[in-house]
Formats: C-alpha cells, structure tokens, sequence
C-alpha cells in the first residue's frame, strides 16, 4: 500500500470561523493517528478579509506545512473562491456554500451545501456554518473519523457551546448525500 497525503484547503473571510475549523479538523486528524499540518493566513483585519487554513494529512512525514493544489477544497466566501478556486487539484473535490458563494462551473466534483442557511434557521447561530460545512465534508469522504471530529470539537470549544456544535455536526450529517 502506498503511502497517502490528502491536502485541504478551508477558505471564507474573516468572522466565518474558518481557523477554528481548520484547528478542529488537525485535532481530529492527531486523534485518528495521522501526521498533521496546518498553516492559516488572514488579512490584517479581522472580520471580512480573507481567510484561509491548509491542513495536511499524510502517512508519512510533512515537509511543506503549506498546499499549492488542494484534494479538497472547502470555499464559504465568495471572495475567498475568486482567491483559491483555482487552487482545486484536477479531480478534487470542491465543497461550497450556495448562499454565500457563486461558482464558475459545477461538475461531479462540486458539493454545494447550504451551511449558512441551516446555520442560521437550525441553530439561530450563522457561526455554527463551518462546523456543518465540516461536518457534511467528513460524511462524503471520511478525512477523520466522526468519533474523532466529535472529540476534537469537545477540546476546542468553551464548554458552553459543545451541544450547539454537537447539533451542527448532526445537521451536516444529514445535510444532503454525494
């Protein structure tokens, strides 16, 4: 069996929660045993700038903490898709979130889901988008286990919000299929 290294890109704008997502997806991958990087950039603004984080899995060791072509590519602004669409590996898979982001071509490989609307109308809480973008990305390529996933969730939110990202991932569990 030949040693694997899967390359992730999660983009959106600053405010979208798009690091913490990007922390939360290394933990779960450290916890499945894989070797983990992850390298975020951000505008020198907080809140509407693009953002980005890339996380690396790989069987073996991890050179480059950053990607230059991504196997997966997470898109929740449509400024941060006009920066990283073309990022996307040939035969990648790009994941999108329809309210927010208009894209040039769909094909087999283009997954929209509505992680902001659900957000909003299942939780009353637009922060909870990225963990159900997450969540529906883990479901249709298993990346990281959900036991996994689960668990880095619980070590990286306050206490008080682990049930609503418990709810957001059960939301983007069911949120549509591949």
């Amino acid at each position: 069996m030949g040693k694997e290294t899967i390359e992730i890109r999660i983009s959106g704008i600053g405010g979208q929660g798009i690091i913490q997502t990007g922390t939360i997806l290394s933990l779960a991958g450290m916890y499945d045993g894989k070797n983990v990087s992850q390298a975020s950039t951000y505008g020198p603004e907080s809140r509407g700038t693009p953002s980005r984080t890339d996380v690396i899995f790989s069987d073996s060791d991890i050179d480059y903490p950053y990607i230059e072509k991504a196997d997966i590519l997470i898109v929740m602004a449509q400024k941060a898709y006009e920066l990283y669409h073309r990022d996307l590996k040939v035969g990648g898979k790009l994941f999108y979130d329809p309210e927010k982001v208009k894209i040039e071509k769909a094909d087999n490989n283009c997954f929209a889901i509505p992680a902001s609307g659900l957000s909003t109308k299942e939780l009353n809480n637009p922060l909870m988008a990225g963990i159900i973008m997450l969540s529906f990305v883990i479901k249709g390529t298993g990346i990281v286990s959900v036991d996994s996933f689960k668990k880095a969730i619980k070590e990286s939110v306050s206490e008080e919000y682990v049930s609503a990202n418990m709810k957001a991932v059960e939301i983007g569990m069911l949120a549509g299929s591949f």
